[in-house]
């Protein structure tokens, strides 16, 4: 037999290391490929947002470059008036010219006032009769040199409008006004038409065509002075604006990431108008990007997580079940390794084959009575286990008649279950007595043969001797049990002149007592006599016994108790 390992310590503890060590590693591989997920989502929004920029910057680059077309066009029609007026003073301008600037707001939505300027500054016409004698000379647009008849963007200015406390600074992009002029060229006194366009109302015409909330918009001059905008951080920024010192005048559209001086991480695309000197930059915050990325995280997420439970959940409970089933492997080796020593230390040969007469299990006394050891019997057909002249041996050679044998033996149990005995030869040639039995058993399906041997060599010998010495013994013996006489000697069937010992087996021998004495206590007298001899070893007695053919006489019978195999 093949002894199981014993199981380690802890029986469990390599399969769940195993078991843990791949649950972690495929919880890892779960986490990177979320976090790869995470990673690829956010590239895809952020290109996605990327893109987007730059659809909306070139459409309101468009749009601005229109505004700017439209305003030009109205200025264009105030510049039309006047020369056809042949530069009379400004006292000498026409009821047409001032119908003209009147009208002129209600055909453009972002023009808030429109006027016409004399040299010297004062307001000559204007679209609001207000303003008429404003002196305008300290603003921007008055100090800027003759460009004959370009446009001139104006910085931003406080207010709504022309008036006497107007100021001007890049603060002002968000809610003032800026204006857009051009000085009359074929005058000799060379006005200026001055056109007021609300910053705000810019931006929020931008942001209406853009039709998104999230985007903050700025509107430069190509020399980066800021003209209006929708995030007033812009107007703080300490450092150079990437637009005018990476980009232009090399490249007058682009993208980049900025952050103006507030901490926040802004993603920029910017593009320039086709007819003026004029940036548009489109911005988005950075945290737009990460909230619109922590939102599509969830479902992912939640998956991860679900998925991570259940890698736990069946982790515990598969190395709960490693363990149970550690603990059954060391209880059952525990009882292999019982029955193993039970088997070895037996007194008895136990020996296993299979259906094809095969040795499968062969024990310490089966190795004592055959003289093989089992290292050479097991796995060896039945044959080894016998001498080659030996009869039964040509039988175990073909397995088929080994097991008919085997077989036969399991019918070797009488009434009194005495085992078969039968008679064979060592390996070493040596005579042995076998008494066995066998019994079939099934393992998984298989069909195996379990023989136990018990080496009566010694004791068949004795019994021999015995009966040598009884039969040849010159006294008479008679072996009785409690249901009568088994056995005599030739001197015993003489004694009792019985032509042969069958004729007295079976008689008890108060049966042999005088028939001459009815009333004597002859059964009485040998219980006695036998109850005394099973106490003290030996009872003697004289007796009178009377032989077959009526003869009676005295006798001196001893009584000895013996035990003969299995029998008192």
């Amino acid at each position: 037999m093949t002894e199981p390992s014993p199981p380690g310590a802890h029986p469990p503890a390599r399969h769940e290391t195993l078991l843990r060590v791949a649950s972690t590693a495929c919880a890892l591989v779960i986490v990177a490929a979320t976090i790869l997920h995470a990673l690829q989502l956010r590239g895809a929004l952020e290109t996605a947002a990327d893109a987007r920029l730059l659809t909306v910057s070139r459409i309101l680059a468009k749009e601005a470059n229109r505004t700017l077309l439209q305003t030009r066009g109205l200025i264009d029609q105030v510049d039309e008036v006047l020369r056809a007026e042949d530069g009379a003073p400004g006292a000498a301008l026409g009821a047409g010219l001032e119908a003209l600037l009147e009208g002129l707001p209600r055909q453009q939505t972002l023009l808030r006032a429109i006027a016409v300027v004399g040299r010297d500054g004062r307001v000559l016409a204007a679209s609001d009769r207000r303003h008429v004698g404003l002196d305008l000379s300290r603003l921007d647009f008055m100090r800027s040199a003759p460009d004959d008849g370009r446009l001139h963007l104006g910085m931003p200015k406080s207010g709504r409008g022309f008036a006497e406390d107007v100021r001007e600074g890049p603060e002002h992009a968000f809610d003032g006004w800026i204006t857009v002029s051009r000085v009359i060229v074929g005058r000799a006194d060379r006005p200026r038409v001055g056109a007021v366009i609300g910053s705000a109302s810019w931006i929020g015409d931008l942001k209406f065509v853009s039709s998104d909330e999230d985007l903050a918009f700025t509107v430069y001059r190509y020399d980066g002075a800021l003209l209006a905008g929708s995030d007033p951080a812009v107007a703080k920024r300490r450092t150079p604006h990437p637009i005018f010192t990476a980009f232009l005048p090399d490249r007058e559209t682009g993208a980049f990431e900025d952050r103006p001086g507030d901490a926040r991480r802004w993603m920029v695309h910017f593009d320039t108008t086709a007819d003026f000197p004029v940036v548009v930059d489109v911005r988005m915050p950075g945290s737009v990007v990460i909230a619109g990325w922590e939102r599509e995280l969830i479902a992912p997420l939640l998956v991860m997580l679900v998925t991570l439970i259940a890698l736990v959940l069946y982790t515990g409970m598969t190395a709960r079940a490693l363990r149970s089933r550690a603990h059954s492997e060391l209880q059952a080796a525990t009882q292999a390794r019982r029955l193993r020593n039970i088997v070895d230390t037996a007194a008895d040969g136990i020996v296993t084959v299979d259906a094809q007469g095969i040795v499968r299990d062969f024990n310490r006394a089966a190795e004592t009575i055959f003289g093989v050891p089992a290292a050479e019997a097991v796995g060896r057909p039945l044959a080894a286990l016998l001498p080659d002249d030996d009869p039964l041996a040509a039988d175990a050679a073909d397995s088929g008649a080994a097991l008919v044998r085997w077989r036969a033996a399991q019918t070797g149990f009488d009434d009194a279950r005495r085992a078969r005995t039968l008679r064979t030869f060592r390996r070493d040639g040596r005579p042995i007595a076998l008494q066995f039995a066998v019994s079939e058993v099934a393992d998984q399906g298989e069909l195996l043969y379990t023989g136990i041997v018990r080496d009566v060599t010694e004791m068949r010998q004795a019994e021999e001797r015995f009966r040598t010495l009884f039969q040849r013994s010159g006294e008479p013996h008679l072996l009785f049990d409690r249901d009568g006489l088994v056995d005599c000697n030739d001197a015993a069937t003489l004694l009792r002149r019985a032509g042969a010992r069958e004729a007295l087996l079976g008689r008890r021998l108060e049966d042999l007592a005088p028939a001459s004495q009815p009333d004597a206590p002859s059964a009485s007298v040998l219980e006695a006599a036998a109850a005394q001899a099973r106490a003290d070893g030996v009872k003697r007695l004289v007796w009178t016994a009377r032989a077959l053919d009526g003869t009676e006489f005295p006798v001196e019978m001893t009584l000895t108790p013996i035990r003969l195999g299995d029998h008192d």
